[in-house]
Parts: C-alpha cells; sequence; structure tokens
C-alpha cells in the first residue's frame, strides 16, 4: 500500500497525524462495506503503523514526560499544539513503545 510507504517517510507530527487520521477513514470504509477480511486486515494494519508512528514522533518531539504534569494555567503540552488530546498522546506514545514482531 502507498499509505504504508508514507507512514514510513513521516518525520514531522502534523504530517503523522494527517495519516492516522487517513488511515482512519479508510479502515472505517473497508470495514463499513464489508470488504474481503484481509483487506481489512491490511487496513487496521497500516492504522497501527500510521498511530506508532506518531507515537514515535511525539516521544523524539519531547512529549516524553511520565506522570502527571503540573498545574500551570499557561502549560499547553507539545501534543495539545499538534491538535493531538493528552489521552490520544498516550495512546500512541503506548504503542510506540510496544515490540514488533513480523507475521
Amino acid at each position: 500500500m502507498r499509505l504504508s510507504h508514507a507512514v514510513e517517510s513521516a518525520n514531522e507530527v502534523q504530517a503523522a497525524r494527517k495519516l492516522c487520521e487517513c488511515a482512519q477513514l479508510i479502515h472505517d470504509v473497508v470495514k463499513i462495506q464489508r470488504y474481503a477480511r484481509s483487506l481489512q486486515n491490511d487496513a487496521a494494519e497500516v492504522k497501527l503503523q500510521a498511530d506508532r508512528k506518531l507515537g514515535q514522533l511525539l516521544l523524539r518531539e519531547g512529549c516524553n514526560k511520565v506522570g502527571r504534569p503540573k498545574k500551570l494555567s499557561h502549560h499547553v503540552s507539545v501534543s495539545e499544539k499538534h491538535g493531538i488530546s493528552d489521552m490520544q498522546s498516550s495512546r500512541y506514545k503506548a504503542l510506540a513503545t510496544l515490540r514488533v514482531t513480523s507475521r
């Protein structure tokens, strides 16, 4: 799939975020239209790759602080600057830390 190549070459958070959105859309369409199970699995795999890549970029950019942030009225996390909620950010980073095994 071309999208998986784009995911591998993404090197900015915003680009990876857009790829995650595209991968989610493709996954949803393939599932709703009830395409072949193998195509649904391929779409889900690309979606996971995109989510993992975004998590890696967030970790690299400095969103790797562990624990609850200090309460500051002007505090804006790096992930929030990119339009990613703290919950989504933690999920993406968790995927980034998982070990990948081949089929």
